[in-house]
């Protein structure tokens, strides 16, 4: 009877060992479940999330080609500006230029048409002055040929 409680006791005891064996699998089994889980679950988050940045990489990349696009563009239009503000002053200081010769031309022209003028004045008082005197002499000698 003895043996026969060793027995019991082995077989209960063989039992009890194959039902932990069997529990501790099934715990390993859900853990391991559940780590896959958690897995599966931290790599998607780190595809999302590696998606969401990949799109903002994108957009920031646009932006900023936007960006360079705008700087280059106000660079010419400095750079072309620039260069007509130059011509145009340019050209402001030709029509100067121009302005000044052909005012000093028509100065020039002035001064010498009022020499003439002012040689022309002298003669015509001259001629004024002259033609008086021989007035006078003609009014003398007939008023000497009458006296006669």
């Amino acid at each position: 009877a003895e043996t026969k409680a060793i027995q019991d006791t082995l077989a209960t005891n063989e039992l009890q060992q194959s039902v932990e064996n069997e529990n501790k699998k099934k715990e390993d089994s859900r853990l391991s479940n559940e780590a896959i889980l958690i897995a599966t679950a931290a790599v998607e988050q780190s595809a999302e999330r590696e998606k969401e940045l990949t799109q903002k990489l994108a957009a920031l990349e646009l932006q900023f080609d936007t960006l360079r696009k705008e700087r280059d563009y106000f660079q010419d239009s400095t750079v072309t500006m620039q260069q007509k503000y130059k011509e145009e002053v340019e050209e402001s200081e030709r029509r100067y230029q121009q302005q000044t010769q052909n005012l000093s031309k028509a100065l020039e022209e002035i001064r010498e048409k009022c020499a003439i003028l002012t040689s022309e004045n002298e003669q015509n008082k001259l001629s004024y002055k002259n033609g008086q005197i021989l007035d006078h002499v003609n009014w003398g000698k007939k008023l000497s040929y009458k006296n006669e």
